[in-house]
């Protein structure tokens, strides 16, 4: 059977000059990989408190079965939480979406694709982040794109902790701050966008993604 491949489509013209634009529109890139169809997006944001939109684009699904949406709180260990026949659709797009609660902080979410003859491949990590349920917060992230150094403004005198994740999900790095004005440093970060979630308290306050020139 002839493989397709997983790729991003994002208006490919993402290159230096235009990552900014693109980042705040929401694209991002992916690694190749070897899929029964063709996954031109795959996102997840949280729209509500305890409610993620899990939305995604597909095309050439040739003998085509379904999907699987996985969701995991950590990362590592999923559980199918819907499954989603496929439409068919050969030669235009095929535009998915899925509402799914949860109450975990953290929410990952991945797609498995199924063909007819039970071939299957994973897509990448999509995160969605539960920090509408604890409301707006008086915290700043400045500046957004940065070359390194990203200042964090907050009113607050409490302590924070905030752990810094690639795109795809896979935290990085967990920093301990104490009160007043605090400064995270990039600068050995390569190009690209990295997810900011701030805890305080053990409760998520704000989430929110930076651009690293």
């Amino acid at each position: 059977m002839k493989k397709k491949y997983l790729f991003f489509i994002h208006f490919t013209a993402c290159l230096s000059f235009w990552a900014s634009i693109c980042y705040h529109l929401g694209y991002t890139q992916t690694q190749l990989t070897a899929l029964p169809i063709n996954l031109i997006s795959f996102t997840a944001f949280n729209n509500a408190c305890n409610e993620n939109i899990i939305k995604w684009t597909s095309t050439d699904e040739v003998n085509f079965s379904h999907y699987n949406l996985e969701w995991s709180a950590d990362g590592n260990t999923f559980s199918t939480v819907a499954l989603i026949k496929g439409k068919g659709e050969i030669n235009g797009l095929n535009n998915y979406s899925f509402n799914h609660n949860s109450k975990a902080n953290i929410n990952f979410y991945r797609l498995k694709s199924i063909d007819m003859n039970g071939t299957f491949a994973y897509s990448s990590i999509a995160m969605a982040t539960n920090a509408t349920c604890i409301g707006s917060t008086s915290i700043t992230l400045i500046p957004n794109p940065t070359e390194g150094l990203v200042n964090i403004v907050y009113e607050n005198e409490a302590p924070i902790t905030v752990k810094v994740y690639q795109i795809d999900g896979k935290l990085l790095n967990i920093i301990e701050l104490n009160a007043g004005n605090k400064s995270i440093d990039l600068s050995a970060y390569k190009s690209g966008v990295y997810s900011f979630v701030i805890i305080s308290n053990g409760a998520i306050i704000k989430t929110e993604r930076i651009l690293k020139m």
